[in-house]
């Protein structure tokens, strides 16, 4: 059994920034820390609305193209549950901004949307993976 040191969640929607669709992804993140290392698990739920109807393949390549991890190396992103990342001054940063609300992320996050900060932190701590 895993004994956490720290246990830290958070909860954010992921949604369609060109605004063609109202279609999100709710994506809740739980981070465990536990022997030096950081433990990251994700859950996807999508709200989904057709953008293309009677199109199936349309829509299945939507659904793909609004994954917090469309565009990354991970080969079956659309399965992706999480990682084990070492702790250190680095990944500790990133999983503080990873789990900051976007109000306050959209103030640090510079000309990038916070949304596009947290998925570029998500696929950057998938690639530091232990």
């Amino acid at each position: 059994m895993i004994q956490n040191a720290l246990t830290r969640t958070n909860c954010f929607k992921f949604i369609d920034e060109s605004g063609s669709s109202l279609s999100y992804y709710n994506v809740d993140i739980t981070v465990n820390e536990y022997n030096c290392k950081w433990i990251l698990w994700y859950m996807y739920i999508i709200l989904w609305y057709l953008p293309f109807a009677n199109k199936i393949n349309e829509n299945e390549e939507y659904k793909q193209s609004i994954h917090p991890f469309f565009g990354s190396l991970i080969e079956d992103y659309m399965t992706y549950e999480g990682d084990t990342v070492i702790k250190n001054t680095l990944s500790s940063s990133m999983i503080d901004y990873l789990l900051m609300d976007y109000v306050e992320l959209e103030k640090v996050s510079g000309s990038s949307s916070a949304q596009k900060y947290k998925q570029s932190i998500m696929i950057s701590l998938s690639y530091l993976s232990d």
